[in-house]
């Protein structure tokens, strides 16, 4: 018995002809037979929807707190008396029990209209309509719905409710409506893009973003190109000099030795080699752009470390100690055929350079000592040099060059640097 209780429940609707949708409805499809049992402003308490087939049904979805929705009544009760015997617009008051929207509340609307604009409201409003709520969510109001022949034909933003779409459905035309999308997938209190807020952000024209270091990620940087167009850049765990100088490019003139950081904490942006710790001091960049030249991207990543590194970058003249390679002792010509001990990195114990012309010599060596050397011979015939393991020690690096007959000594010169500023 229980079992054939079941099936009937089960059976039921179907026999009776009655639909459940408990889904949202899109256009094309059908609106169930439907009853508005709380209905103001109209000859009848209820209307029954599938009664008004005959006409061309616009839902004007609002709420009390809508004033854009409440200004648009105006404009829809021109259009109600206009087409009065092809349309029916229903003024649909959305969500009433949480707005507290109830007939007394609508009533002083309608009444505060017909008193700003000396017409009353001829439109029917229902309200207290859990189905229409159910079968037609938004994000945005108004929410205009069009149904006709018991089926949703469009769902729209209130500017496409005009003469020219209600001719044309009327008469059986195909309009261009820009149809309603209301997006639910987006907080618009949350960032976008983030944990799928609003999707991937392939879309996306304009982007700048900065972040700590990114754990799993080699270090590395690049730039983004479409159509041999520049359109951004990245710089995956990078320290906040390296940030610097691809962003300021040709504008940093000099090497390393030759940048002055007059910054509060230089660890932030020197990293050692062997600091475990780096990680603290690294930085993720990414800038995506419509195409752009290579000057305005630098501009771009400028603007960027300045607004939040407060960054500052300029070229000055500073007397500074330097290392300065003089004319040798015992002149040694040769023919430059370029032989370099296996590499100048800190790692490895073997460094020489034999048989580079001075200028050279001093261009290999600035790249790894933290004091800059100047070439001041006036001679481009070839040297050779056994180095000391530690090419920042200026002592053991005068005492090299001595040992092969050549004169480095710290003196002090006017050098042009380039200066970094925090301040």
């Amino acid at each position: 018995m229980k079992l054939i209780i079941g099936i009937l429940a089960i059976l039921l609707p179907v026999l009776s002809g009655a639909q459940v949708i408990t889904r949202p409805l899109t256009v094309g499809d059908y609106v169930p037979d439907t009853e508005l049992s709380h209905v103001l402003n109209y000859p009848a308490t209820s209307i029954h929807l599938p009664g008004l087939k005959d006409k061309l049904i616009i839902l004007d979805l609002w709420s009390s707190w809508c004033s854009s929705c409440i200004a648009f009544f105006p404009h829809l009760d021109s259009l109600q008396l206009r087409y009065k015997n092809d349309i029916q617009i229903i003024l649909v008051n959305a969500r009433s029990r949480r707005y507290h929207d109830d007939a007394a509340k609508i009533n002083t609307i309608l009444s505060r209209v017909q008193e700003n604009t000396g017409v009353p409201v001829s439109m029917p409003v229902a309200y207290d309509c859990p189905q229409l709520d159910g079968w037609f969510p938004f994000k945005t109001l108004p929410h205009e719905v069009w149904i006709s022949n018991g089926k949703v034909v469009a769902i729209t933003y209130p500017n496409e409710v005009v003469p020219a779409n209600i001719d044309a459905i009327l008469s059986g035309k195909k309009t261009f409506m820009r149809l309603k999308e209301d997006r639910f997938d987006v907080d618009v209190t949350q960032p976008l893009f983030i944990n799928g807020n609003g999707g991937t952000g392939t879309e996306t024209l304009y982007r700048s973003l900065l972040t700590g270091y990114l754990s799993g990620v080699n270090g590395q940087t690049g730039i983004f190109s479409k159509n041999d167009s520049i359109t951004g850049l990245y710089a995956i765990n990078q320290s906040l000099f390296t940030l610097v100088k691809m962003a300021w490019g040709d504008s940093i003139r000099y090497i390393d030795n030759r940048v002055i950081l007059d910054v509060d904490d230089k660890e932030h942006f020197n990293i050692a080699y062997e600091d475990t710790g780096a990680y603290r001091y690294q930085y993720t960049y990414e800038l995506m752009l419509p195409p752009v030249t290579d000057s305005m991207l630098h501009a771009y990543m400028q603007a960027d470390l300045q607004r939040w590194f407060h960054i500052s970058v300029w070229h000055e003249v500073r007397k500074m100690k330097c290392l300065v390679l003089h004319a040798s002792l015992v002149t040694a010509p040769g023919q430059v055929h370029y032989d370099q001990g296996e590499a100048l990195e800190s790692y490895y114990a073997k460094k020489f350079i034999h048989n580079y012309p001075p200028a050279d010599v001093v261009r290999l060596l600035n790249f790894h000592s933290s004091t800059p050397i100047i070439d001041e011979t006036g001679s481009t015939a070839p040297i050779s040099v056994d180095l000391p393991r530690n090419l920042n020690d200026a002592t053991a690096l005068c005492k090299a060059f001595a040992a092969s007959g050549l004169i480095l000594r710290e003196e002090e010169r006017d050098i042009g640097v380039t200066v970094i500023t925090d301040r």
